[in-house]
């Protein structure tokens, strides 16, 4: 019997990542470029000018001030597709929610399909029948995901 462990540290892979610079283009300038071409069929490269925009969280300011606010573990049957599966949905989930976004599990962990590396395992279907399907196990990890996170 395996165990599905989730540990929640706020900030974690920020702790990893430089901060960088970033560039902003108008969706207007866009808009008006690409309304032009197309009114005067005169098809060109478009150029826009860019805004530049400052991190707003720095390394420097969070490093050090990460705690843990929680953990939760579910057993996982001993099968290693399954069990596969499970890490690979696991590892998907990196990032940062910050306060008023949203976050989507299908999202972060992209389509669950064999060529992204998913493999056919046992899965619920029907609120209790098992079945074998693709990407099998992963809503193991959703679902312990969603317990600790409400």
């Amino acid at each position: 019997m395996h165990h599905l462990s989730l540990l929640l540290k706020p900030q974690v892979h920020l702790l990893n990542v430089n901060e960088q610079v970033g560039a902003v283009i108008s969706k207007d300038d866009i808009l008006n470029a690409l309304t032009n071409n197309i009114s005067t069929l005169e098809f060109s490269d478009l150029t826009f000018n860019t805004e530049t925009v400052n991190p707003t969280v720095l390394l420097a300011d969070i490093q050090g001030e990460t705690t843990l606010i929680a953990t939760f573990t579910t057993e996982l049957e001993d099968d290693p597709d399954r069990t596969s599966n499970v890490d690979l949905a696991s590892t998907t989930i990196e990032g940062i929610v910050e306060p008023g976004e949203t976050f989507s599990f299908n999202d972060a962990t992209g389509k669950r399909t064999v060529s992204a590396g998913y493999k056919v395992a046992h899965a619920i279907a029907d609120g209790s029948e098992l079945v074998d399907s693709v990407a099998g196990g992963v809503c193991q990890v959703a679902s312990t995901f969603v317990f600790r996170t409400t």
